[in-house]
């Protein structure tokens, strides 16, 4: 549906991004996640339009030819006219893409249903909450039916309750059209992505689906907690032939292991021979942040 091939980006002789290759495909969301400066909002604004690549090219389906009205796009700084009310600023996008009065009405309509703003149609958009206006923003980037969403850092700059709001309506339109968000927030990827690409320094350095990444960098872990932790257990555990590493997280000693059974059949021989007690013990699933790191590095 997407294909981008061999596209950089230099301002002033410096790469933002370099030579990034990848596809999207039909109905599939997908994360763009990498640290602050990793080149994620350069990417978009080169997806969407608003800037040229310094080099290769951007593909829409087989052909070059305009690709506006395919996508719909929310920028990490979304823009309001804070004196007008929801419904005229939606009525205003439409006009923007050239709809009928019909059409906008009829739209419109079933977007503020859709993004849970029906209540506050006829409010000054000064006084919607950040989650109120990321979901109106959303709702502007939905108004002409895209095929592709672009989301930029969506839910970065709001509290719990906003954060919560844009990710299930995520969610839900991932049911109907092609994703892509950016995020350096790496449980909100795992929550809602069924693919990822990630950028370190403009360069991708992965890409794939979750099961994909979840099998390459496939590392068991087994996560414990006793009644006391001191340096002597860490210090028993880390000479056990399958553990590769441990990390201490709060009570807890996550163990990433070569093998779970021998390591069960090990942790047992050593629980008893020094008397440890054992509160909590279970094989646990390596998180994205735990892919990430070892993706980046």
């Amino acid at each position: 549906m997407l294909t981008v091939k061999n596209v950089s980006k230099k301002f002033n002789e410096h790469y933002v991004v370099e030579n990034i290759n990848f596809t999207l495909q039909k109905g599939i969301c997908t994360a763009l996640i990498g640290p602050n400066g990793a080149g994620k909002t350069t990417t978009l604004r080169m997806l969407t339009g608003l800037i040229n690549p310094s080099a290769g090219t951007i593909t829409y389906g087989k052909n070059n030819r305009d690709f506006r009205h395919l996508i719909g796009y929310l920028p990490q700084y979304p823009k309001f006219y804070d004196w007008m009310t929801g419904e005229e600023f939606l009525h205003y996008c439409s006009k923007l893409y050239g709809l009928s009065n019909n059409v906008t009405e009829n739209r419109a309509n079933l977007l503020f249903e859709q993004v849970d703003l029906s209540d506050a149609k006829h409010k000054k958009i000064g006084t919607y909450s950040g989650g109120m206006k990321q979901r109106l923003g959303i709702a502007q980037a939905l108004i002409h039916e895209p095929e592709i969403l672009f989301l930029d850092e969506p839910v970065s700059s709001l509290d719990p309750i906003g954060r919560r709001d844009v990710l299930t309506l995520m969610e839900q339109l991932k049911q109907k059209m092609t994703i892509l968000f950016s995020t350096h927030i790496l449980n909100d990827a795992d929550e809602v992505s069924d693919s990822v690409i990630v950028l370190k320094s403009g360069k991708v350095v992965e890409e794939g689906t979750m099961e994909k990444l979840q099998e390459k960098y496939a590392t068991s872990k087994i996560i414990m907690q006793f009644s006391e932790v001191n340096p002597d257990i860490i210090n028993d555990l880390e000479q056990l032939s399958t553990i590769i590493s441990t990390e201490t997280i709060g009570s807890y000693i996550h163990l990433y292991v070569t093998d779970v059974q021998l390591t069960q059949n090990e942790l047992l021989q050593l629980i008893m021979s020094k008397n440890l007690q054992l509160n909590e013990f279970r094989i646990g699933r390596v998180s994205m942040e735990e892919l990430f790191v070892k993706a980046v590095n």
